[in-house]
């Protein structure tokens, strides 16, 4: 996992699923890691895993899966007590997934700063970051954007803030 990760930039994520209830309380991956016995589960190959070894949850306690099926049925048979990924796809998966009672849980940015998706590229390609950085700060938060959004669900609000990120990020 990590010599791929070592030769590209990538950004963050938010997590979680967990019972619903939250009878453990867990807020994010530390309160993950402070919790005895509380176990995660991850999808292979995704950021969170990292994350989550990075933020102080120890490794026999990261159970790695497949699917977000595989993560989700794990949570809900009590394998794990949670499962880390992206906030948005979990909200996504549990609408269609109802019958696993299970909720998002949102990890603080204290915590981890939230990212609305990254892309990866070779240190090298430091003139194709460059394009690709060009032509998003053109069309996020253009029509043409807002409407591809919105069919899956955004409000205005949380395309902004993707905007608004982007465009910071051209000012620095």
């Amino acid at each position: 996992m990590d010599s791929g990760l070592q030769q590209a930039d990538l950004g963050a994520a938010r997590w979680a699923a967990c019972a619903e209830g939250k009878p453990l309380t867990l807020t994010g991956y530390r309160s993950v890691a402070r919790t005895d016995g509380c176990k995660l589960a991850v999808i292979r190959d995704q950021i969170q895993h990292r994350f989550a070894v990075d933020l102080g949850v120890p490794k026999d306690r990261i159970l790695v899966l497949e699917t977000y099926t595989e993560a989700a049925s794990a949570v809900a048979a009590g394998e794990a007590h949670a499962y880390a990924s992206v906030a948005r796809a979990h909200s996504g998966f549990l609408e269609r997934n109802s019958d696993l009672q299970l909720e998002v849980v949102a990890v603080p940015p204290n915590e981890k700063e939230p990212a609305f998706g990254s892309f990866a590229f070779r240190k090298t390609d430091e003139a194709f970051r460059q394009a690709i950085d060009e032509a998003l700060l053109v069309y996020l938060g253009s029509a043409e954007h807002r409407a591809m959004m919105k069919k899956f669900g955004f409000r205005d609000a949380e395309i902004d803030l993707v905007a608004h990120l982007d465009h910071s990020r051209d000012s620095n």
